[in-house]
């Protein structure tokens, strides 16, 4: 075989060139500090792609090579069709091969079986170089099969699609480096081609970037498709999946990302595939919601600082839009934890209240809900907090009412069926809305905060990690106003038969809304809801940057400090929201 005719030379040689070049620029240029040895990035890196390249060889590379050989004998696809041949044809397929090349990453990201696969990609935290050789087996396994239809559909030649396989593998470490141009050659490069900046963009936690930006190496597909998103340097601080964080350069848990042996069991087993694919049936909901209000500082602070909540794309919902109207400078940022978002900043501002708004274009959808847990979410979420504890009273509730032998599912439900029994929702005794379990215990009164706090204190009795959430409960009518937040809990499924961590999946309930709606009861168990809209998670929460006064129990409303201590109630706050549209997935 010559060089053109053997596509792993030609790539090979496109990507140790590449490689080398990219790797060199970094070292003089780079745009970002590494948190991790490069060495150590480089050699976990080249591993993988080393044993992609040995296993795919043989899987991919061969049977596409027999197949190319025999569509193009065969005279098959538009480029035969179309009489292309020489120059214009290697340009065609040049072309056609990247608008093929950004179809298929856009349908990574879509497809709920192609996402497992390819998340582990966006595993890696800190983006570079490095990154282009991070694909999993099993993904590079499927994009054969969709070059296999590629092929047939347009027919190239050999030579015209190994040199664009070849360009593409070569664009991609470009694109992945960590490197920068200057905004004035940034503008200008990004109107033609994929560039690092925009790249970048792509691999960060939030869904409205790392949803979009899809193409490889000509950028007008995203603007022709709709898929381009203006790079945020403030999203782009934090990179990567969150389950990536502790683990990312361990090649087992990357190799494990996918859940392989899942994988397989619904490929092979029809009624779990088509469960599994039930996920384009069901309702989303998308709306616009508006937060606002005034934030009322305290005029004789030296120093007032304010942290108001952002909801985020995350956690079953996607942020399409996000408008920030302040009249001072802020920034946006994150807290490590539980990866909730917040607007900071400092102020004298002396023009009364200090107005702000925050403005949402929103998707709720199951689509989006990453269900599967990750090892440290066991650990974290069993740890109890200020107000949310595990004493005496608690753990005799869990021993009296949960079955010792039963499912995490039947455990689960015993607890939501007590507290749904022993709680009242009412808002009239004091002490109501903090989330306090012993409260709850004794008095067994309260709103959402405090059902769901008994939840989940009675599940951490059971060892079982639950978590709570808050946001808003999106009413039904088409618009109107919204009086106030609302929370749920969820608990950790441990489903026998899998892996440990593989087996573990995230599960929402909703007590208070079952005990006002009881006939609805199991609607609120272990199912999604799209009528839900997140603000933050977790309780006790350090902000970013961290204040004076001591953990947030509860961060939905703004947290104000004044000379280093909190300032209650120094705020009033209105809601709002206007559907945009209701429709089933499989209408997208």
């Amino acid at each position: 075989m010559s060089f053109l005719q053997d596509p792993n030379a030609l790539r090979l040689g496109a990507f140790f060139g590449a490689l080398g070049v990219m790797l060199a620029c970094e070292s003089l240029w780079p745009k970002r500090r590494w948190e991790t040895s490069r060495v150590k990035r480089l050699g976990a890196h080249l591993g993988v792609s080393l044993f992609n390249t040995l296993l795919t060889r043989f899987l991919v590379v061969l049977p596409l090579l027999l197949w190319l050989q025999f569509v193009e004998e065969k005279g098959w696809g538009l480029a035969r069709f179309f009489g292309l041949g020489g120059v214009a044809e290697a340009a065609a397929t040049f072309v056609v091969f990247d608008a093929f090349d950004y179809g298929w990453h856009r349908l990574n990201h879509r497809w709920p079986l192609l996402w497992r696969f390819h998340r582990a990609h966006h595993m890696d935290t800190h983006v570079d170089v490095t990154t282009a050789l991070r694909f999993h087996t099993g993904e590079l396994i499927f994009s054969g099969i969709a070059k296999f239809f590629w092929i047939l559909f347009w027919g190239p030649s050999a030579a015209a699609f190994i040199i664009a396989e070849a360009a593409v593998t070569a664009f991609s470490e470009f694109h992945h480096s960590n490197i920068d141009f200057p905004d004035r050659i940034q503008k200008v490069l990004r109107e033609f081609i994929m560039t690092p900046r925009v790249h970048t963009s792509h691999h960060t936690v939030t869904i409205r970037t790392r949803d979009a930006n899809y193409a490889t190496i000509f950028s007008v597909w995203d603007r022709l498709f709709g898929s381009f998103r203006e790079p945020d340097w403030s999203e782009m601080r934090l990179l990567g999946l969150e389950e990536g964080r502790q683990n990312y350069l361990s090649i087992p848990a990357f190799l494990k990302a996918p859940f392989l042996a899942l994988a397989f069991i619904l490929l092979l087993n029809v009624p779990a595939f088509a469960e599994m694919t039930a996920q384009s049936s069901g309702e989303r909901r998308e709306f616009e919601l508006t937060y606002q209000g005034e934030i009322f500082l305290p005029e004789d602070a030296k120093k007032t600082e304010v942290w108001i909540p952002l909801a985020g794309s995350r956690e079953g919902q996607k942020i399409l839009e996000r408008n920030i109207t302040l009249p001072v400078p802020y920034k946006i940022l994150m807290e490590p934890v539980y990866g909730n978002e917040m607007i900071h900043f400092k102020t004298n501002y002396t023009a009364g209240p200090l107005p702000f708004r925050i403005h949402y274009h929103a998707v709720v959808d199951e689509a989006y809900f990453e269900e599967a847990a990750v090892p440290e979410d066991a650990s974290l979420y069993l740890k109890s907090t200020s107000l949310m504890r595990v004493d005496g009273k608690v753990k005799e509730i869990a021993r009296s009412i949960v079955p010792p032998k039963g499912s995490f599912l039947d455990k689960a439900r015993a607890i939501y069926d007590y507290v749904i029994t022993h709680m009242q929702y009412d808002k009239t005794t004091p002490g109501w809305g903090r989330g306090d379990t012993e409260r709850a215990c004794v008095i067994g009164k309260g709103n959402c905060t405090d059902f769901h706090s008994l939840f989940i204190s009675v599940a951490h009795a059971a060892e079982i990690p639950a978590r709570f959430k808050i946001g808003f409960q999106i009413p039904d009518a088409a618009e109107g106003s919204i009086a106030g937040y609302h929370c749920w809990a969820e608990f950790l499924e441990h489903r026998a038969g899998g892996e440990r961590d593989s087996g573990r999946f995230w599960k929402p309930v909703d007590a208070s809304e079952a005990w006002k709606n009881p006939g609805k009861r199991d609607d609120y168990f272990a199912r999604f809801d799209p009528n839900k809209f997140l603000i933050s998670m977790g309780r006790d929460i350090e902000l970013a940057p961290r204040q004076k006064g001591g953990p947030v129990n509860i961060f939905f409303y703004p947290y104000v400090e004044a000379d280093g201590k909190a300032v209650e109630g120094a705020f009033k706050t209105e809601f709002y929201y206007k559907e945009k549209a209701v429709q089933p997935r499989g209408g997208q």
